[in-house]
C-alpha cells in the first residue's frame, strides 16, 4: 500500500504496508478471527516473488564473509529463458569440499497448526547436491530444521517444496505441548558435497509463501505514522516540539481492555520516564488525553514510544515508535555543519592561529588543486555508460576518479571557503554542487542492476555534498538551492533509504558501511532541515536513518570497550561518525555515541602500540598508522585524528594516552576539537588480562612495553569483515611477533587469486582444521542477529586469578557435524606461558584434528626432539607438544598473496601441522608455548603422559609448577583427584582446576557443583579464598569442616548460603559469571 500525504506544492510518499509489499493482511470478521480478540494474533501471509527486483532483506546464509558487498546475491533470471526474475544465491567453490550456500530473511511471525511455509528452488550445478534444509529459528532460542535429501532434490529445474505443521511433527521437530512458536527467521540452504572448485553453483529462490500468525498491532490515526516493512517502529511524519500539546489516537481491531503509552529515550529503552493511559472511545478506537513533553525529563532529542495492549491483565500486542522532539526555538541557521554562525568567528581564529597553520595551508593547497583537476566545464552526466555487468574493472574510474575526486573538491573548498582565507572556493563549490545536482542519477548501474540503489563511496560523497551546501547557502539564490536539495533527495537520501532503511539490507548491522551510507544520509538531512516547509520534517528519512545508524552502533560496538570489525573498518567507521555525531548532537541534541565511548580499549590491549603493531583479526592489517593513512580514506586523516571529537566528549585518560602515542599530526578534526585539555594515562593501570566477551577476544600480557609478552585469542560470534578463524589467536614476545595471522600486509581482496582460497580461510590462520579440510570453519551467525541463528563461537570460562588466568573458546558449532563438540582451553601461567588443551569429540565418524600455527617465514620453524622452535632475530619460541604422545608434526608452505609478489627474493611463507586422529573417542590435544632470548636455552619442562592424565611440571616459570591435563574420567593428581580438564599447583599452594564439577583431596570432596565450573582456591588453617567462574548459576558445595563465621562474595556478605553442621559442607549459590570467595571458619 502507497500512503500519500501532500503539503503545498510536494508530495511525500511513503510506504505503508504494514511488513512487505508482497505481504497479504487477512482482515477476517470478528465472527470468523477464532482467537483472535482474546489472543491480539491475527492470520499473517507473507509472499515474495523478487519481480520488482529488490532483495527486501534478504541476504546470504551463512553470511558472506563481507555482508555489505555481497556479490554472490542477487534478484535475476537463473535461466536466460526464464520470464520473471527470482533470487540467485551463488557459490564460487573454493576448495573441493563440501560447500553450503542459501538465503536467510528476518521474520516476526507466530506459527500455529496452521503454519505452512512454500517455495520453488532451481538448482543449476553439474555437482550432486546432498540435501535441501529449511531452517525455522524460534524466539525461545530453538531452531527448528527440515532436511529434504537427494535423490528427491530436482536439478537444472525449476520444482516446489511445501512444509506444514504435520511435517515439523513427523520430523520430531516440535514438542507436543508445543501450539504455537515464534519464528524469527526463515533461512533456505543447500548442501553441496566435495564442490568442484571449477564449476559455480547457482540457487534459484522464489514464489516464497509463510503463512502464519502476527500480532495485531496498533493502527495510528494521529499522528500519522509511515510504517516501514522491516523495522518494528513507526515514524511520525512531523517532528515534536517541547511543551507542545497532543495527542495520540488510533484503533486495535481486537478486544484489548487496557492500553497504555510508555516513553523511553531511544538509546536507553529500559529507562522508561513517561506513562499514560489511553481512554476507550466509539467502536475500536484509543486517545490518550492531552500530552505535553517538557521539563527536565523531556530534553530535545530522540525518544522511542511504545503503545502496549492487554487482555485481561497480559500483553497481546505491542508496537513502537520513534518521538523526534525539537526544541521550540529551534531557529537553524547556516553554516551549521563544520560549525554554527556564532562560533564561525571561533573557528576561523582558530584555524588561523599558529597551532593550526600548517593545517589550513594543506587545505589551502588541496583545494586549489582540486579546483585545478575537477575542471568544471568538463563535468558531464555519463553514469548511464557504465557497465551493469562485470563491474569491478570500472569501479575506479566511477569512484576515484568522479565521486571520490568530487567528494574531496567539495569538502577541501568548503572547508577553505569557511576559513575566510579563500574566496575563489565559494564559488567553485556552488557550481560543482548545481552540475552534480543536475544528475539523473549517481549509482553504479551494476549495483542499480542488483537491488542496491546506491552504494557507500556514495554516503561519502553526500556528506561532502551536504556539508558544502550547507557552507555556501549564502551563495545560492533560493532556486539554486531547492535544485541543490532536489539532487540530493533524488540521487542520494531516497535511494539510500529504500535499499538500507526501508529495505533493511546489511541486516547484521555491523558493517562500516552503514556509518558512511546512514552517516552520509544525516549529514545531508541536518543541512538542509527547516530549509523547505513543503518537506515536512524530512521525514520518514529522518528517524528511518537515525534507527539505522543506531543499530549499527549498538550490534558492532560492543559494552565491553570492542569494536566488531578489526581496526582498518574502526579506522574507517570512526572517519564517517567524527563527520556524523557531532553536528547531530549540537543541533538536535541527539547524542548516539554511548557504546562507542571507550571502544578504543580493544584496540589498545589488542595492539603493541610503541612499535605500531595491530593484532587483530579479519580484514585488517599489523599496523596503526599506516591503516589510519590509506589512499581510499582521506586526504585529511591521519592515525587516531578521527578520535578527536569523542576525546573531547569523554575526556578519557586511556583513549588520551592512545591518540597523543599514534597521532602523528593535526587535521580539520583538531581545529573543531579541543583534545589539548585531556590528562593521559599510561595503559599499564589496566592489568594485564582482559575479556571482551561481546567479540569473543581475550588478551593476556606481561606488560605494556614493546618487548613484553602479548596472546591475544579470538573465540566470537561474526561480524562483518571477519575471517573463519575462530579459535585463532597471536603470540608476541621479546619485542618478536613468534604466532601471528597469515593475513598481513596490505591485500588486493577479489583481485588477488588467493583472498578466498586462503587469505579468509581457516588454512591461513592459528586455528584447527578437520581431515586437513582448509575450510573447516562455516562463518558463524552474527551477533544479536535472530535468536534460534546461534551457531556461534563463544568465549567461555573467563578467570583472571593470581599467578595464572584462563579462558575457553567453544568452537564446535562452526564445524556442522564433524565433531558433537570442539573447545580450544587456554591457560596462562604468568607472565609468558601459554598450555593450549584442544579438545574434540566426534561426530558419527573419526577426523583427524589439525593444529596449526603460523610465522612468517617457512624458513623459521624447525622440528627437535623435544620442541619444535620458532626463531627470530630477538628470540626463540618453543612448541612443547604434550598430548597426545606422539603426535604427527609437519612444516608445510603456502601460496604468496598477490602483494607479495614485488618482494625480492621472495621467502618461501609457511606453518607448523600439529595432528593426531580421534580414534573413537575424546581427543585432548596439549601443547605448551615459552619463549626464550636469543642464545639462551629452551625452558625447562618435564612431561610424564600416562593412560588416564598427562603430567607437567616447569620450575622456570616463577617458581615450580605442576600441572595434570585430563584424558578422561576421573584424574588422579598426587593427593588431588577432579573430574576436570586440568588441575594446577601453583609455587603458593593454590589450586586451580578447570571444566570440573568435583574437586577431591585424599578422597574428601572439597568442591562440587552441579555446572562445572573454572577456579583458583586456597585452602589455610580456619580460611579458604577462591574466585570461580561458571557458566549458568550453579550451587557450590565447599567442605569447611567447621561453621563459618564469615563469607564474603566479591566483597560482600552471602545472602544465599547454607551450613550443614552434620556434613561440615557449606552450600553458597553462585551467579553465572566470576565470583570471587572468601570464607572463614570458627576454631
Amino acid at each position: 500500500m502507497l500512503c500519500l500525504w501532500r503539503r503545498g506544492k510536494t508530495m511525500i510518499a511513503v510506504t505503508l504496508a504494514l511488513f512487505s509489499a508482497a505481504v497479504v493482511f487477512l482482515a477476517l470478521g470478528l465472527a470468523k478471527a477464532g482467537g483472535a480478540e482474546q489472543t491480539g494474533l491475527a492470520p499473517h501471509t507473507y509472499r515474495e516473488n523478487f519481480e520488482t527486483g529488490e532483495l527486501r532483506a534478504w541476504a546470504s546464509y551463512p553470511p558472506n564473509q563481507d555482508t555489505a558487498y555481497d556479490p554472490y546475491i542477487y534478484p535475476g533470471r537463473i535461466q536466460p529463458r526464464d520470464p520473471a526474475r527470482c533470487l540467485i544465491i551463488k557459490c564460487d567453490p573454493p576448495w573441493n569440499q563440501d560447500q553450503t550456500l542459501g538465503a536467510v530473511k528476518l521474520f516476526e511471525m507466530v506459527l500455529d497448526r496452521g503454519f505452512s511455509v512454500k517455495f520453488k528452488y532451481f538448482l543449476k550445478t553439474a555437482n550432486r547436491v546432498a540435501e535441501l534444509r529449511v531452517h525455522l529459528p524460534l524466539a525461545d532460542g530453538r531452531r527448528l530444521l527440515i532436511r529434504k535429501k537427494s535423490p528427491a532434490l530436482a536439478l537444472d529445474a525449476w520444482s516446489e517444496c511445501e512444509l506444514t505443521w504435520k511435517d515439523l511433527v513427523e520430523h520430531d521437530q516440535v514438542r507436543p505441548a508445543d501450539t504455537i512458536l515464534g519464528l524469527t527467521a526463515l533461512a533456505i540452504t543447500a548442501e553441496i558435497p566435495a564442490a568442484d572448485p571449477d564449476l559455480p553453483v547457482f540457487f534459484g529462490l522464489d514464489d516464497i509463501e509463510v503463512r502464519g500468525l502476527r500480532e495485531i498491532p496498533f493502527d495510528f490515526i494521529e499522528p500519522r505514522m509511515a510504517v516501514l516493512d522491516e523495522w518494528p517502529e513507526r515514524i511520525p511524519l512531523r517532528h515534536f516540539r517541547r511543551a507542545e500539546a497532543f495527542c495520540i489516537a488510533g484503533n486495535l481491531n481486537f478486544g484489548a481492555d487496557h492500553v497504555d503509552l510508555t516513553v523511553a529515550p531511544l538509546v536507553d529503552r529500559d529507562n522508561v520516564i513517561f506513562m499514560r493511559s489511553f481512554r476507550a472511545g466509539t467502536g475500536r478506537q484509543w486517545k490518550t488525553g492531552e500530552i505535553v513533553f517538557d521539563g527536565p525529563a523531556f530534553p530535545p532529542g530522540l525518544y522511542r514510544g511504545e503503545v502496549t495492549a492487554r487482555v485481561k491483565g497480559r500483553v497481546r500486542s505491542r508496537t513502537p515508535f520513534v518521538i523526534f522532539l525539537e526544541s521550540p526555538a529551534a531557529n537553524l541557521t547556516h553554516p551549521r555543519i563544520l560549525t554554527d554562525g556564532q562560533e564561525l568567528p571561533r573557528f576561523r581564529d582558530r584555524f588561523q592561529s599558529p597551532v593550526f597553520a600548517p593545517v589550513l595551508e594543506r587545505f589551502l593547497s588541496r583545494a586549489k588543486t582540486c579546483r585545478e583537476q575537477v575542471q568544471l566545464e568538463k563535468i558531464t552526466f555519463d553514469i548511464d555508460q557504465f557497465p551493469d555487468k562485470d563491474w569491478i574493472a570500472s569501479l575506479g574510474a566511477w569512484s576515484r576518479d568522479r565521486f571520490t575526486a568530487f567528494r574531496e573538491a567539495l569538502l577541501t573548498n568548503s572547508v577553505t571557503y569557511a576559513s575566510g582565507r579563500d574566496d575563489p572556493a565559494g564559488p567553485f563549490v556552488k557550481t560543482l554542487l548545481l552540475k552534480l545536482a543536475a544528475w539523473p542519477v549517481w549509482n553504479h548501474p551494476w549495483m542499480e542492476a542488483r537491488g542496491f540503489h546506491t552504494y557507500y563511496p556514495l554516503g561519502e560523497f553526500a556528506d561532502a555534498f551536504g556539508t558544502a551546501y550547507d557552507t555556501v547557502f549564502n551563495l545560492l539564490s533560493e532556486d539554486e538551492r531547492r535544485t541543490v536539495r532536489e539532487g540530493l533527495l533524488r540521487n542520494y537520501v531516497k535511494p539510500a533509504f529504500k535499499t538500507y532503511v526501508e529495505h533493511n539490507q546489511v541486516t547484521t548491522n555491523s558493517s562500516n558501511w552503514i556509518s558512511h551510507l546512514a552517516g552520509g544520509a544525516l549529514v545531508s538531512l541536518l543541512a538542509m532541515a527547516h530549509d523547505n516547509p513543503e518537506l515536512l520534517d524530512l521525514e520518514p528519512w529522518f528517524s528511518g536513518f537515525l534507527l539505522k545508524m543506531h543499530k549499527f552502533i549498538s550490534t558492532v560496538f560492543g559494552r565491553d570497550g570492542s569494536y566488531g570489525e578489526g581496526f582498518r573498518y574502526y579506522n574507517f567507521a570512526m572517519q564517517s561518525l567524527a563527520r556524523t555525531l557531532p553536528p547531530l548532537e549540537r543541533i538536535f541534541n541527539i547524542d548516539l555515541s554511548g557504546p562507542v565511548a571507550g571502544s578504543h580499549l580493544e584496540t589498545l590491549w589488542t595492539s603493541i602500540v610503541p612499535r605500531n603493531i595491530a593484532l587483530g583479526f579479519g580484514d585488517t592489517e599489523r599496523y596503526l598508522k599506516q591503516e589510519a593513512q590509506a589512499w581510499w580514506l582521506s586526504t585529511d586523516n591521519g592515525p587516531m585524528n578521527s578520535w578527536a571529537w569523542l576525546l573531547e566528549k569523554t575526556r578519557d585518560p586511556h583513549l588520551a594516552w592512545l591518540y597523543r602515542s599514534l597521532k602523528e599530526s593535526d587535521t580539520l578534526q583538531e581545529v573543531l576539537h579541543e583534545t589539548s585539555g585531556s590528562p593521559a594515562r599510561e595503559p599499564a593501570s589496566l592489568g594485564t588480562v582482559r575479556f571482551f566477551p561481546d567479540v569473543g577476544t581475550a588478551v593476556f600480557k606481561s606488560g605494556w612495553r614493546e618487548d613484553d609478552f602479548t596472546f591475544v585469542f579470538r573465540s566470537g560470534p561474526f561480524f562483518n569483515h571477519q575471517h573463519l578463524d575462530q579459535g585463532s589467536f597471536y603470540l608476541a614476545d621479546r619485542g618478536e611477533v613468534f604466532l601471528e595471522e597469515r593475513y598481513d600486509g596490505e591485500h588486493h581482496y577479489y583481485d588477488d587469486p588467493v583472498y578466498r582460497t586462503h587469505a579468509i580461510q581457516p588454512i591461513s590462520h592459528n586455528t584447527i582444521l578437520l581431515d586437513r579440510n582448509p575450510q573447516s570453519q562455516k562463518v558463524g551467525d552474527p551477533k544479536g542477529f535472530a535468536s534460534g541463528l546461534a551457531d556461534q563461537a563463544r568465549l567461555e570460562n573467563c578467570l583472571d586469578a593470581d599467578g595464572l588466568a584462563f579462558v575457553t573458546g567453544d568452537i564446535g558449532r562452526l564445524y556442522g557435524d564433524k565433531v558433537r563438540r570442539l573447545r580450544r582451553h587456554v591457560l596462562y601461567i604468568k607472565p609468558r606461558l601459554i598450555v593450549l588443551v584442544d579438545e574434540a569429540l566426534p561426530g558419527d565418524t573419526d577426523a583427524e584434528v589439525n593444529l596449526l600455527f603460523h610465522t612468517r617465514w617457512k624458513k623459521d620453524i624447525a622440528i627437535g626432539p623435544e620442541s619444535v622452535s620458532f626463531t627470530k632475530p630477538g628470540g626463540v619460541l618453543h612448541l612443547f607438544p604434550i598430548l597426545p604422545e606422539k603426535p604427527t608434526l609437519e612444516v608445510l608452505g603456502e601460496p604468496h598473496f598477490l602483494y607479495q609478489y614485488s618482494a625480492v627474493p621472495l621467502v618461501e611463507r609457511g606453518y607448523l601441522q600439529v595432528s593426531a586422529p580421534t580414534k573413537g573417542r575424546r581427543l585432548i590435544m596439549a601443547n605448551l608455548l615459552a619463549s626464550a632470548g636469543q642464545g639462551e636455552p629452551p625452558p625447562a619442562v618435564e612431561i610424564a603422559v600416562e593412560s588416564d592424565a598427562a603430567a607437567v611440571s616447569f620450575p622456570d616459570a616463577g617458581g615450580e609448577w605442576r600441572l595434570a591435563i585430563n584424558r578422561g574420567g576421573t584424574m588422579p593428581f598426587g593427593d588431588w583427584t577432579s573430574d576436570g580438564l586440568l588441575l594446577a599447583l601453583d609455587p603458593r599452594g593454590a589450586l586451580f582446576a578447570a571444566d570440573a564439577t568435583s574437586i577431591a583431596r585424599n578422597g574428601i570432596t572439597l568442591f562440587e557443583s552441579p555446572e562445572r565450573f573454572a577456579g583458583q582456591f586456597t585452602l589455610s588453617s580456619g580460611r579458604f579464598a577462591g574466585v570461580v567462574r561458571v557458566q549458568a548459576a550453579a550451587p557450590l558445595k565447599i567442605k569447611t569442616g567447621g561453621r563459618p563465621d564469615r563469607i564474603l562474595l566479591n566483597g560482600r556478605p552471602a545472602d544465599r548460603s547454607a551450613f550443614n553442621p552434620e556434613t561440615g559442607i557449606l552450600t553458597i549459590q553462585l551467579s553465572a559469571g566470576e565470583t570471587k570467595i572468601e570464607v572463614t571458619r570458627e576454631r
